[in-house]
């Protein structure tokens, strides 16, 4: 039997149903029926090809740092070198890294000699190379629980779209299920003191943010206030829309996030496709 726990989500204030198998679920329009059956769906389904979804994120991801790092030291004859390089390079790393079962002490210097050893076979510029190594490091090291909060958060987002209270409210969303005596699942949107890095919808959450940031780092210059507050308002934007709003070259706005991150400001978690940005404040 599937039990399923909703509060504050949609419709739902609160409700407690029990699923002993095939079930009905009959009201009025706007009663929050949907409600339910998107939070069963999701409850079940969020969890579903974990290994699988890590595996190609990690992939995703060091493509992506790898891409912006070779287009931005190389000016590129090869057009085919041009496509291929960050995937060929990406390929090497992660067999080398399945095959060999690095430690983490080794994944630096081993990852560092990839490419070093690539971009020497194919005459391109390693200026910077500890950018995009310290990068592929982190991503391999994320630990198992912040990448199925991730893909559990997205999921959700997702399934529920607006459904799900945005920040800057005093209610939590809460769904979770259980079947029989086992709990499977309680990870859900967090209340707001503990979930200032989801998506912050709210213009004014957003400049509460930047001010923030700002108050705690009185050096930063504006661009980078901008910047978080750009991304308070849509932490799955890209850089190539932070750039087109700002009115700035991709470039630079690589050079000015990479400057966020490594004050700790900012975290990438997932890739550049379907990942979303972390701001601490």
């Amino acid at each position: 039997m599937l039990e399923i726990q909703i509060r504050n989500v949609g419709k739902i204030k609160e409700a407690c149903i029990e699923l002993p198998g095939i079930t009905v679920i009959a009201g009025l329009n706007g009663t929050g029926k949907s409600t339910i059956a998107k939070s069963v769906f999701a409850a079940v389904n969020a969890r579903k090809n974990i290994a699988g979804k890590i595996r190609n994120d990690q992939r995703q991801s060091i493509e992506d740092e790898l891409e912006q790092w070779l287009e931005q030291n190389n000016d590129f004859d090869d057009i085919m070198l041009f496509f291929e390089a960050h995937e060929e390079l990406t390929q090497h790393i992660l067999e080398a890294y399945e095959n060999e079962k690095w430690e983490k002490d080794e994944i630096y210097e081993k990852t560092k000699k990839i490419i070093k050893e690539y971009c020497a076979d194919n005459i391109l510029d390693t200026s910077d190379i500890e950018e995009p190594v310290e990068e592929i490091v982190r991503i391999l090291n994320r630990n198992l629980d912040e990448y199925v909060r991730f893909f559990v958060e997205q999921y959700y987002q997702n399934v529920f779209r607006d459904q799900i209270n945005p920040i800057g409210t005093e209610k939590t969303a809460f769904v979770n299920y259980r079947k029989t005596d086992e709990e499977l699942y309680d990870l859900t949107q967090k209340d707001k003191d503990d979930a200032k890095n989801v998506a912050l919808n709210d213009e004014n959450v957003a400049k509460n943010v930047a001010l923030k940031i700002q108050e705690k780092y009185p050096e930063l210059r504006k661009v980078y206030i901008e910047i978080i507050e750009i991304i308070s308002k849509n932490n799955y934007i890209t850089q190539e829309e932070i750039a087109g709003e700002l009115n700035k070259t991709r470039n630079s706005i690589y050079r000015n996030i990479k400057t966020l991150k490594d004050m700790g400001i900012l975290e990438r978690l997932g890739s550049k496709k379907n990942g979303y940005w972390k701001i601490n404040i």
